[in-house]
């Protein structure tokens, strides 16, 4: 299960990033669903927070990342440029 998820997040976060490495930076977004994401003392962490934050490092891509409710983030990944979800 644990490669499963780690294949789906390199994949997910791999097809929204290629073209931007030396580009703009990202907005990643994620919802609160520990112990896969949660925000704790103003910074977000998780398994899969630290899977992504691996990912975006090694291919060198700056990102912001924020918390949203599901729905808003799914919105904003679907209408706007740079947007990711996780």
């Amino acid at each position: 299960m644990k490669t499963i998820e780690s294949i789906t997040i390199f994949v997910s976060m791999m097809y929204c990033g290629f073209a931007l490495a030396s580009g703009p930076k990202i907005q990643i977004a994620t919802e609160e669903f520990p112990p896969l994401s949660y925000s704790e003392g103003g910074e977000i962490k998780g398994v899969a927070t630290d899977k992504v934050k691996c990912l975006l490092k090694a291919a060198d891509i700056p990102y912001e990342m924020k918390i949203y409710p599901w729905t808003r983030a799914y919105n904003n990944a679907i209408n706007k440029k740079e947007f990711c979800v996780f």
